[in-house]
């Protein structure tokens, strides 16, 4: 059945985005508050320092290794920083380690080197089966509107970073997938850059507000009758 839910999907998945419009930069998801956010991007830069150290192509130390050392640290990292805060929960079972952050399900990937040039927009992770299904969620939730009209928003979320051996990180972007061919995602519903080496003191994006939005103050006006021109009356 899964795979036939896989196969299905495959079909629509391009369908979708274009129905849906182009990747959407909005706003970043209540639940990656700014002292969440930090922490993912500090642990990416230290799981990426730490491989770094190991990288030793002439010693057969090459980017496999690093790429494995980079996504057991910064898991290791998530499970012993990230869960700390409020509302987050580590998860490790047969399908991976993962985040619960509120209602989102969140993962996270490599989806690049961050060489120049380079977009999110057209970079996904490596296969990944899981990813695959997680997009086909999203994908199923942008289907069906909710009472208001609006669609729902993606549930699962992937924490996409950019780097390499040479150059370290380079980016981190918080992104849904929409899009799935076979076990490999292909499209994004939503990306929010969260960090970028080239600016890397840069404030981090602001979460939308809780609760309805302050009114704003209304300038004060002056009222006053005009005085009718003469020989109104008389064209009455």
């Amino acid at each position: 059945m899964l795979e036939n839910t896989l196969a299905d999907g495959v079909n629509s998945a391009l369908g979708l985005v274009l129905a849906f419009g182009p990747v959407s930069h909005s706003e970043c998801p209540a639940e990656f508050s700014g002292p969440v956010r930090a922490a993912i991007v500090a642990a990416l830069r230290t799981a990426y320092a730490e491989a770094d150290a190991l990288y030793a192509p002439d010693r057969g130390v090459g980017d496999r290794v690093h790429a494995i050392a980079v996504y057991d640290v910064v898991s290791m990292l998530f499970e012993r920083d990230l869960a700390l805060f409020p509302g987050v929960h580590f998860e490790s079972r047969g399908q991976g380690p993962q985040l619960r952050i509120g209602d989102l399900r969140v993962r996270w990937n490599k989806a690049g080197r961050g060489d120049r040039g380079e977009s999110i927009d057209t970079s996904f992770p490596r296969g990944s089966r899981i990813a695959a299904i997680m997009a086909l969620e999203n994908q199923q939730l942008a289907l069906w509107p909710d009472r208001d009209g609006d669609y729902q928003r993606p549930l699962n979320w992937i924490i996409c970073h950019l780097g390499n051996p040479r150059d370290s990180l380079r980016a981190v972007y918080l992104a849904a997938p929409i899009g799935a061919d076979g076990e490999r995602v292909t499209g994004w519903r939503t990306t929010v850059a969260i960090w970028n080496a080239d600016d890397p003191g840069a404030e981090f994006p602001e979460a939308p507000p809780l609760g309805l939005p302050e009114a704003a103050p209304l300038p004060e006006l002056e009222i006053a009758l005009l005085e009718e021109a003469p020989g109104v009356d008389a064209a009455r």
